[in-house]
Protein backbone atom coordinates (compact mmCIF):
# COMPACT_ATOMS: atom_id res chain seq x y z
CA UNK A 1 0.00 0.00 0.00
CA UNK A 2 1.37 3.42 -0.87
CA UNK A 3 1.76 6.24 1.66
CA UNK A 4 -1.13 8.25 0.24
CA UNK A 5 -3.59 5.37 0.75
CA UNK A 6 -2.10 4.61 4.18
CA UNK A 7 -2.62 8.20 5.33
CA UNK A 8 -6.16 8.21 3.93
CA UNK A 9 -7.11 5.01 5.78
CA UNK A 10 -5.60 6.29 9.04
CA UNK A 11 -7.62 9.50 8.72
CA UNK A 12 -10.77 7.52 7.96
CA UNK A 13 -10.21 5.38 11.04
CA UNK A 14 -10.26 8.43 13.34
CA UNK A 15 -13.01 10.28 11.46
CA UNK A 16 -10.79 12.94 9.91
CA UNK A 17 -11.76 14.06 6.42
CA UNK A 18 -8.76 14.90 4.26
CA UNK A 19 -8.23 16.63 0.98
CA UNK A 20 -5.07 16.28 -1.07
CA UNK A 21 -3.38 19.30 -2.64
CA UNK A 22 -1.46 18.05 -5.67
CA UNK A 23 0.43 21.32 -6.10
CA UNK A 24 1.82 21.14 -2.56
CA UNK A 25 1.76 17.31 -2.49
CA UNK A 26 0.22 17.29 0.98
CA UNK A 27 -2.91 16.19 2.86
CA UNK A 28 -5.02 18.77 4.67
CA UNK A 29 -7.78 18.29 7.26
CA UNK A 30 -11.16 20.10 7.35
CA UNK A 31 -9.51 23.18 8.91
CA UNK A 32 -6.86 23.46 6.20
CA UNK A 33 -4.10 22.16 8.48
CA UNK A 34 -1.49 19.86 6.95
CA UNK A 35 -1.91 16.30 8.27
CA UNK A 36 0.65 13.54 7.84
CA UNK A 37 1.26 11.06 10.68
CA UNK A 38 4.12 9.49 8.68
CA UNK A 39 6.10 12.73 8.92
CA UNK A 40 4.63 14.59 11.91
CA UNK A 41 5.23 13.31 15.45
CA UNK A 42 2.19 15.19 16.80
CA UNK A 43 -0.20 13.68 14.25
CA UNK A 44 1.16 10.19 14.96
CA UNK A 45 0.93 10.72 18.73
CA UNK A 46 -2.71 11.83 18.47
CA UNK A 47 -3.49 8.71 16.41
CA UNK A 48 -1.81 6.49 19.01
CA UNK A 49 -3.72 8.03 21.91
CA UNK A 50 -7.07 8.25 20.10
CA UNK A 51 -6.95 4.61 19.00
CA UNK A 52 -5.39 3.37 22.28
CA UNK A 53 -2.50 1.54 20.63
CA UNK A 54 0.08 -0.50 22.52
CA UNK A 55 3.56 0.51 21.44
CA UNK A 56 6.97 -1.14 21.94
CA UNK A 57 10.12 0.64 20.74
CA UNK A 58 13.72 -0.56 20.71
CA UNK A 59 16.76 0.46 18.60
CA UNK A 60 15.09 1.41 15.34
CA UNK A 61 12.34 -1.17 15.69
CA UNK A 62 8.80 -0.26 16.59
CA UNK A 63 5.85 -2.53 17.20
CA UNK A 64 2.30 -1.13 17.33
CA UNK A 65 -0.68 -3.26 18.35
CA UNK A 66 -4.18 -1.96 17.63
CA UNK A 67 -7.40 -2.75 19.51
CA UNK A 68 -8.20 -5.50 17.00
CA UNK A 69 -5.03 -7.29 18.12
CA UNK A 70 -3.16 -6.72 14.85
CA UNK A 71 0.60 -6.19 15.22
CA UNK A 72 2.63 -3.94 12.93
CA UNK A 73 6.42 -3.95 13.09
CA UNK A 74 8.62 -1.36 11.42
CA UNK A 75 12.41 -1.25 11.11
CA UNK A 76 14.26 1.95 10.21
CA UNK A 77 17.53 3.73 10.94
CA UNK A 78 15.46 6.48 12.50
CA UNK A 79 13.40 5.20 15.46
CA UNK A 80 11.04 8.17 15.12
CA UNK A 81 10.23 7.30 11.51
CA UNK A 82 9.77 3.62 12.35
CA UNK A 83 7.42 4.51 15.21
CA UNK A 84 5.32 6.93 13.15
CA UNK A 85 4.93 4.34 10.39
CA UNK A 86 4.03 1.52 12.80
CA UNK A 87 1.39 3.74 14.42
CA UNK A 88 -0.06 4.84 11.08
CA UNK A 89 -0.21 1.26 9.77
CA UNK A 90 -1.92 -0.01 12.93
CA UNK A 91 -4.57 2.71 12.77
CA UNK A 92 -5.06 2.39 9.00
CA UNK A 93 -5.58 -1.34 9.38
CA UNK A 94 -8.65 -0.74 11.51
CA UNK A 95 -10.26 1.18 8.64
CA UNK A 96 -9.30 -1.38 6.00
CA UNK A 97 -9.13 -4.58 8.04
CA UNK A 98 -11.63 -6.66 6.08
CA UNK A 99 -10.04 -9.99 5.27
CA UNK A 100 -7.05 -9.59 7.62
CA UNK A 101 -6.38 -12.08 10.38
CA UNK A 102 -6.16 -10.50 13.84
CA UNK A 103 -3.31 -11.29 16.19
CA UNK A 104 -5.68 -13.28 18.42
CA UNK A 105 -6.79 -15.32 15.40
CA UNK A 106 -3.13 -15.88 14.48
CA UNK A 107 -2.35 -17.16 18.00
CA UNK A 108 -5.37 -19.45 17.96
CA UNK A 109 -4.37 -20.80 14.53
CA UNK A 110 -0.76 -21.38 15.64
CA UNK A 111 -1.90 -23.06 18.86
CA UNK A 112 -4.42 -25.14 16.91
CA UNK A 113 -7.31 -24.24 19.18
CA UNK A 114 -9.89 -21.54 19.72
CA UNK A 115 -10.04 -22.45 23.41
CA UNK A 116 -7.23 -20.12 24.53
CA UNK A 117 -8.21 -17.82 27.38
CA UNK A 118 -7.65 -14.07 27.21
CA UNK A 119 -4.84 -14.36 29.79
CA UNK A 120 -3.05 -17.05 27.74
CA UNK A 121 -3.21 -14.87 24.64
CA UNK A 122 -1.87 -11.85 26.53
CA UNK A 123 1.01 -13.89 27.97
CA UNK A 124 1.81 -15.24 24.50
CA UNK A 125 1.81 -11.71 23.07
CA UNK A 126 4.10 -10.44 25.83
CA UNK A 127 6.54 -13.30 25.33
CA UNK A 128 6.53 -12.75 21.56
CA UNK A 129 7.08 -9.00 21.93
CA UNK A 130 9.89 -9.50 24.46
CA UNK A 131 11.59 -12.05 22.21
CA UNK A 132 11.21 -9.77 19.21
CA UNK A 133 12.60 -6.72 21.04
CA UNK A 134 15.65 -8.61 22.34
CA UNK A 135 16.87 -9.68 18.90
CA UNK A 136 19.64 -7.45 17.51
CA UNK A 137 19.27 -5.78 14.15
CA UNK A 138 22.07 -6.02 11.59
CA UNK A 139 23.41 -2.63 10.49
CA UNK A 140 22.66 -3.26 6.82
CA UNK A 141 19.54 -5.40 6.57
CA UNK A 142 17.02 -6.33 9.21
CA UNK A 143 16.43 -9.78 7.70
CA UNK A 144 20.04 -10.81 8.41
CA UNK A 145 19.60 -10.57 12.16
CA UNK A 146 20.26 -13.52 14.43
Amino acid sequence: MNDMKLIGLAAKSVGTHLSFDYRRHAHFDENGVAWNPLADDGDAFRLMVTKRLDLHIDKGRSLAVNQAGQMFAEYHDCPFSATRRAITRAVAAEAGSAGHETFIEQVQRIAGTEELSGDAIIEFARALANEWLEKPVCDTEWDRRE
